[in-house]
């Protein structure tokens, strides 16, 4: 069973994300409408995402909502929320999205965490859900505060940043 949850109606997506905060929920694929990813395409020399929406599982949300420290199959970020909505609100219009694996990309949003560190989301493109293996969705494989961004950046290949703005300074 699919859940959607509209992006743009921040006081009911607040509301079902505290429901996969408070309670972990096996099996279940969660659909962000109004995400608009495609959008992402225009910054970039070629396309890399051909759908609009993002998909994440349960047991992610759950995960990275959850208080620091310990871990599942992503560590717990604390992330509330509301800071999720955030990121993914501001996912289209990125400080960077560059190359993380075969078929991921890693998008650093402009969001900061307690205004430090911004959010970095992995995106795995071609996915498939838990009812359709072979659904090829966007997919939300994480997401988390990714200290000392520009060091982080300035390390990577050359050739795995697809996309740079070079007119923003991220607050270190």
């Amino acid at each position: 069973m699919n859940k959607l949850i509209n992006i743009k109606n921040r006081r009911e997506a607040a509301m079902l994300l505290l429901q996969f905060k408070e309670k972990k929920y096996f099996h279940q694929t969660i659909r962000f409408s109004n995400v608009n990813l495609r959008k992402i395409n225009s910054f970039l020399a070629y396309k890399i995402f051909v759908k609009n929406d993002l998909y994440a599982d349960s047991e992610t949300l759950y995960e990275l909502m959850q208080p620091e420290g310990e871990k599942g199959v992503h560590n717990y970020h604390d992330l509330s929320p509301d800071l999720l909505l955030d990121a993914l609100n501001s996912i289209v219009e990125p400080y960077c999205v560059f190359v993380e694996d075969d078929n991921r990309y890693a998008v650093i949003t402009m969001v900061l965490v307690d205004g430090k560190e911004p959010l970095m989301a992995i995106i795995a493109v071609g996915s498939g859900t838990y009812e359709d293996t072979g659904a090829n969705v966007n997919k939300l494989v994480t997401m988390f505060p990714k200290k000392n961004i520009e060091s982080f950046i300035s390390n990577l290949e050359e050739s795995k940043i697809l996309y740079k703005n070079d007119f923003i300074l991220i607050k270190k």
